[in-house]
């Protein structure tokens, strides 16, 4: 299989207008660009980015990256941008994933401390036994 014929069906959805050369699909970073001054241009070029992703996901290292800081920074357009761009099936599924990956960062993270504890408490056996102060 090639590698293109992994990613994802192109999705031709209707482009509501261009800026800076980058197509705005969603009526959200449309409104967001009539509501913003010129100094935040940057904003929209964001958006347009976090459509592409949102639709065709990130191709790459640097890309996922670019996308997680994106979804750090623009958490209510993310929302926005996939309630309106993704079907009800693929935003249900992308949310199932999303609790998925948090239950499992939060196994990780209490088994972490769960081991600590129990490093801990080894080490302060071992300082009591050779003497030390509590």
């Amino acid at each position: 299989m090639k590698w293109f014929a992994k990613r994802q069906k192109c999705r031709k959805l209707p482009v509501k207008a261009t800026f800076a050369g980058r197509p705005i699909r969603s009526a959200y970073v449309l409104n967001r660009l009539r509501n913003t001054k010129w100094e935040d241009h940057e904003t929209i070029i964001s958006l347009t980015a976090l459509e592409g992703y949102v639709l065709w996901g990130p191709t790459g290292c640097d890309t996922a990256r670019h996308y997680h800081g994106l979804q750090q920074h623009y958490p209510d357009a993310v929302d926005a941008i996939e309630a309106e761009l993704l079907s009800a099936d693929e935003l249900a599924t992308r949310q199932n994933r999303h609790a998925e990956v948090e239950r499992d960062v939060e196994k990780a993270k209490a088994a972490g401390k769960a081991l600590k504890e129990k490093e801990d408490e080894k080490l302060i056996k071992e300082w009591l036994a050779l003497g030390g102060k509590p």
